[in-house]
């Protein structure tokens, strides 16, 4: 990025929505993006532990810079954040490479003066959007939103008849469902909402079941596996099996690799896609089977970067009227302080060699046996 205002058009790519009354901190290594994260306006100001995460996160990636990029109504409401987080930030150690304001689609330089490159009415954002960076992030990350309130959106029900169709058969199968189930039950489940068993869409029965099998600890780890491989490193799930037939279908499909690891950024997108469409429209008065569904879908969209989506999963999920999962707490707690860095997730080489490390051991010391049943 070659200007202040290709910077200003890259967030909405490195966030996945315009930010709106926000003041966005984008990490710095070596000159090389690292963390984006992004305050409320009010929060720089009165919100010391704010800050406080942003920074930690930034020591522990080996942050050594930022650029600060504020989003208000007017320059008088950016400013005074602005500020406040380029003193907290410069007294921390970090430098500043950047400071600029985003109002009424128009950027502003907070520090440079030159007429010539900084006017002092301001540049228009779209100026940038035939910039060499804005087109490359483009083609790579997708479109994003319009703001956050488009992600909630994503995240939360929008086809009634589906919600009560699954609602009807989580009434079903919760009556109906035995203590165990075959294990070839499972897997087909699960490869139906990951979208490697062919074409059509998981049905109303396959949402409902899959989402109940979530209350089973031992399958919910194999969900963890599978969806969130960052978070389990040098853990196997009790149900190999079951992973490996699932992992296998994901081979066969396409998006993921030998070692259970997505191929590249377009498997990324297909497979955060179906965890989304799988639990957008899971019924919230059905608590117990849509905690671990959310959970799992934010898990992995965590690990995958995307801590827009994450965080609202997230909070979705802690609305629920149940007894929260561990695993949502710890997500809380990683959201909260950045304890994941985006470029670590699904594609990254270390999590890949331990998979196959892993598989390797597994393969040379397990025998044979029949099918499996899951308590």
């Amino acid at each position: 990025m070659r200007s202040p205002g290709e910077i200003v058009s890259a967030v909405p790519f490195l966030l996945g929505f315009v930010p709106e009354d926000s003041v966005v901190i984008i990490g710095l290594r070596s000159r090389r993006l690292g963390l984006t994260c992004r305050l409320d306006l009010g929060d720089v100001l009165d919100d010391d532990e704010a800050l406080e995460a942003v920074m930690g996160a930034f020591r522990r990636e080996g942050v050594d810079g930022a650029i600060l990029v504020g989003f208000g109504r007017d320059r008088e409401d950016t400013g005074p954040p602005l500020v406040a987080a380029r003193t907290r930030l410069l007294e921390a150690g970090f430098g500043i490479f950047e400071e600029v304001s985003v109002v009424a689609g128009r950027w502003f330089h907070e520090v440079c003066s030159e007429e010539r490159c900084c006017p002092p009415e301001g540049t228009p954002v779209v100026d940038h959007d035939a910039a060499p960076s804005t087109l490359a992030l483009s083609a790579a990350m997708g479109a994003h939103l319009a703001n956050r309130e488009e992600v909630a959106a994503r995240c939360s029900p929008d086809q009634p008849l589906l919600v009560a169709a699954i609602r009807s058969e989580l009434d079903r199968l919760q009556r109906a469902l035995p203590d165990d189930l075959e294990e070839d039950v499972v897997v087909s489940d699960l490869v139906a909402v990951l979208g490697w068993g062919g074409n059509d869409e998981p049905t109303p029965t396959q949402r409902a079941r899959a989402a109940l099998l979530t209350t089973v600890p031992l399958v919910r780890d194999v969900w963890y596996a599978l969806a969130a491989p960052g978070m389990m490193i040098g853990y196997a799930p009790d149900l190999s099996q079951i992973h490996e037939r699932v992992a296998a279908a994901g081979l066969e499909g396409g998006d993921l690799d030998r070692a259970g690891i997505l191929v590249d950024s377009d498997a990324r997108r297909r497979v955060l896609g179906r965890l989304l469409a799988w639990v957008r429209n899971l019924p919230d008065d059905r608590p117990e089977a849509a905690m671990g569904p959310l959970v799992i879908a934010a898990m992995a969209h965590w690990c995958a970067g995307d801590g827009a989506y994450a965080s609202v999963l997230t909070e979705r999920a802690g609305r629920l009227r149940t007894t929260p999962l561990g695993m949502l707490h710890t997500l809380h707690t990683c959201i909260a302080h950045g304890l994941r860095e985006p470029s670590l997730g699904w594609l990254a080489p270390e999590f890949a060699a331990a998979a196959r490390s892993r598989r390797s051991r597994r393969g040379r010391r397990r025998g044979g046996g029949g099918p499996t049943r899951v308590a």
